[in-house]
């Protein structure tokens, strides 16, 4: 049986839930896991990328421009999200890249401010998990990571 709402939280949720639940071959578990969608909810993504398969990102993309357009009435399916699936192939020197950007320390920094919109961001490994909602909040390791792997989702959209 399928499953429907009204409510934007649990759409939010449902989404946010989808685009982080990563299955790879085995059982294996992600050696890390990006996840970005923005609060008013204009796209999804995901980035993951296992030990075994180290040289490939695993991307999950929302197309939310579809989803939105289905559920005009405000009645959202929660089985039937207009998620797909890619695999990126990195070269030696991007996967290179790649592993330096995550021996550096990736963390949190303090912010002070206010945040009106923004974005629900989270990495996370098997030993942590770091959320944000701006790059104000994360150090510039992080900062870097994020903007490689998105350059990769970039390029790889092009085509």
């Amino acid at each position: 049986m399928e499953r429907f709402t009204n409510n934007k939280d649990e759409f939010f949720n449902q989404i946010k839930t989808e685009l982080s639940t990563v299955k790879s071959p085995k059982g294996i578990s992600p050696r890390f896991t990006y996840l970005e969608i923005p609060h008013f909810m204009t796209y999804g993504l995901s980035v993951s990328s296992f030990e075994k398969n180290a040289t490939e990102l695993f991307v999950k993309i929302w197309d939310a421009d579809y989803d939105w357009n289905r559920f005009k009435t405000g009645v959202f399916n929660l089985d039937r999200l207009a998620i797909r699936e890619h695999t990126i192939v990195l070269s030696q020197t991007e996967s290179n890249q790649l592993n330096v950007l995550l021996a550096k320390k990736l963390d949190l920094v303090e912010f002070k401010g206010i945040m009106l919109d923004g974005f629900y961001c989270q990495f996370a490994t098997k030993e942590k998990k770091i959320n944000w909602n701006s790059d104000f909040e994360i150090n510039n390791n992080l900062i870097k990571l994020v903007n490689f792997l998105k350059n990769k989702i970039d390029d790889f959209m092009k085509y």
